[in-house]
């Protein structure tokens, strides 16, 4: 499995993004948004929770924010060159990932590009998280969306999986990005406990702490 250093890379490394409208679903803080324009795309990042994110801060000229959810994307149909669901589509309500994926498609031209990026429920990012979230059944939910309704809509699915690792210098600065993530999923007393710090604590690598994330994702697309 091929390690990166971050998920965006293996976006760059997939897209040339110059001149592209790019629709980023589930955008969160903004980061990568702010990179694909960097890299000459035309973004719109559609985010639900924008009360829990500065992402004003990154809007320009290049980069639109929508707040809302997947389900209904205020955007016109055949507008979009590529939809990027990244870590995302888990985090869409069950009953509605088919509905947000028929969305994706909605908004995506005929030569358009649906990209998937899901976090398998492994590696030992999983192991020290899962005593405060465990994500395995609705990550589950989305590759069976995923399977029933995005590949039959699409000719061609290119699928491949990829590892990223997150370091961190102690125990304290894990706990200060997960709260930074929460979104109200949990609290600090729920991982700043010792079950999570021992898990943690097994991590370390050198002088720092290395979690490890694989990733599967899917490149759907209706061209040749």
């Amino acid at each position: 499995m091929k390690h990166y250093d971050s998920d965006i890379d293996v976006l760059l490394e997939t897209f040339d993004f110059k001149g592209k409208s790019v629709v980023d679903i589930g955008c969160g803080d903004g980061t990568k948004a702010k990179l694909l324009v960097e890299k000459g795309a035309t973004v719109v990042g559609v985010e639900p929770n924008l009360e829990s994110w500065k992402i004003e801060e990154y809007e320009s000229e290049g980069f639109k924010i929508l707040s809302g959810g997947a389900e209904k994307l205020e955007l016109e149909s055949d507008s979009a060159d590529i939809v990027i669901f990244m870590y995302s589509l888990h985090h869409v309500p069950t009953e509605s990932m088919g509905t947000a994926i028929q969305e994706a498609y909605r908004v995506l031209k005929s030569t358009g590009i649906l990209y998937i990026a899901e976090p398998i429920a492994e590696g030992s990012y999983q192991e020290v998280s899962e005593p405060f979230i465990d994500e395995t059944p609705i990550r589950a939910n989305a590759i069976a969306a995923i399977e029933k309704f995005a590949k039959p809509k699409f000719k061609f699915c290119n699928e491949f999986k990829y590892q990223v690792s997150e370091y961190f210098n102690d125990f304290g600065e894990f706990v200060d990005e997960m709260m930074r993530y929460s979104l109200d999923r949990y609290t600090l007393e729920d991982v700043n406990n010792q079950r999570v710090r021992d898990r943690f604590e097994q991590t370390q690598s050198d002088n720092r702490y290395q979690l490890d994330q694989p990733v599967k994702c899917w490149v759907f697309h209706n061209s040749d």
